[in-house]
């Protein structure tokens, strides 16, 4: 089977999305002939640093990641959006699926839906970022109005919550989409589509990359500190962490480490403020976008890493803290309930400073954290392996398109009885 991929940017955007997307297809590209097809509308973003995406889509090939033949081409060209269509539409496919369903603004074109038109092609998705916080009206203006009074912030969630809804609805009532992924059961508890053929994937990440052997980094000694790592934005908690730590530091002398990369200048403005103003410039050490090896160094000697995420289906971060037994406190939002059965992840209210700061200095002030470790979170690891993800998706998009084999079969036979 020819399978075209689309969405997410995998060439030089970084983030869990991708990071499935990659280790997913790597696997996939065993059992099927994948492509991919990058967004007609990343292509000004592409030639913005054309050498970059030159080097990194190069390396993406050479590791077995398929891009359109016709990228180059692309590239070096000012095609339009629907000339770009076109020219992918020479490429053999039978199927569309797109790991990160979410599209870019209000009434512009969606590519995956565009694509699936102009070919006349069944696809599937995965909603990994449209879904992944509470869209309920009342629940969503609430937390909109904790998270930050920041004008930008406040306009950005109101927009947010009419596009999520648009998108939602665009997405069930397309022609040819044939089934939607959700992340485990509670990825549930923030949406409601209309749709009827809705598959749970679980496992949906895995742990650690292929290439990385993180043995070297277990067991490492346990450092007076706390980490958190993330893409900086105020949905991850980056806003969250001054007011936790302040808490903190009034019962326990210790510091943390931040490590990742802000999204926004007005969002890290806004963080070193705050840091600033509840005089925490002696307990932040920010160490900016880290190597793999350079992170779980940081990781695996940390006491703890502090996680207030608003915003997550099921971050690969909690689960390389955990690989790396380092234990974790975060909110009890819909993609991290799954771990509400493990001594070594606390989970507390959402906006709950107190209490999250309360489970922190428990684990602080523990001499050995490596307790909190059992069989249970040992097989969960164990089970979020990159091929058992991989596999997940395989089922489902076998289940489906022999479903779709049967149907057209079925017309066929129908049509020669009339």
């Amino acid at each position: 089977m020819n399978i075209v991929i689309t969405g997410p940017d995998i060439i030089i955007s970084k983030g869990g999305a991708q990071n499935v997307a990659v280790n997913v297809i790597k696997i996939l590209n065993n059992h099927y002939n994948i492509i991919y097809l990058p967004d007609p509308e990343l292509y000004n973003k592409f030639r913005s640093n054309k050498n970059n995406t030159i080097k990194i889509a190069n390396n993406l090939e050479k590791s077995g990641i398929k891009i359109t033949k016709y990228f180059y081409d692309i590239l070096d060209n000012n095609y339009n959006y629907d000339e770009i269509i076109n020219i992918y539409s020479k490429e053999n496919m039978d199927f569309i699926f797109n790991f990160d369903f979410i599209g870019n603004f209000i009434f512009s074109k969606n590519f995956t839906l565009e694509l699936s038109k102009k070919m006349n092609l069944k696809y599937g998705v995965c909603l990994q970022g449209l879904g992944n916080y509470d869209i309920h009206l009342f629940k969503y203006m609430y937390s909109t109005l904790m998270l930050s009074k920041n004008f930008h912030i406040f306009l950005y969630r109101v927009y947010n919550f009419i596009y999520r809804h648009f998108l939602l609805f665009e997405l069930a009532n397309s022609d040819n989409l044939l089934f939607i992924l959700v992340i485990y059961e509670n990825y549930n508890d923030n949406i409601n589509i209309n749709f009827e053929n809705i598959e749970i994937i679980n496992p949906a990440v895995g742990v650690i990359n292929s290439n990385i052997d993180i043995s070297m980094y277990i067991n490492m000694h346990k450092e007076n500190k706390i980490i958190f790592f993330a893409r900086l934005n105020y949905l991850k908690g980056i806003l969250d962490i001054p007011k936790i730590l302040k808490l903190i530091i009034k019962k326990y002398n210790t510091k943390i480490v931040i490590c990742g990369k802000f999204n926004r200048d007005f969002e890290r403005k806004l963080f070193f403020k705050m840091v600033n103003k509840l005089k925490l410039n002696d307990y932040v050490v920010y160490k900016g976008y880290l190597s793999d090896d350079e992170l779980y160094n940081e990781i695996s000697t940390s006491k703890l890493m502090l996680y207030p995420s608003h915003d997550d289906s099921q971050p690969i971060a909690v689960m390389q803290s955990l690989s790396l037994y380092t234990p974790v406190v975060a909110y009890s939002i819909a993609g991290l309930k799954i771990y509400n059965d493990f001594k070594s992840v606390k989970l507390v209210k959402e906006f709950d400073y107190k209490s999250m700061a309360n489970e922190a200095l428990k684990i602080l002030k523990m001499e050995n954290t490596y307790n909190l470790f059992n069989d249970n979170i040992n097989e969960f690891i164990k089970k979020h392996n990159w091929y058992n993800v991989a596999m997940e998706y395989k089922n489902i998009i076998e289940k489906y398109s022999k479903n779709d084999a049967k149907i057209e079969k079925d017309a066929k036979d129908i049509d020669l009885y009339n």
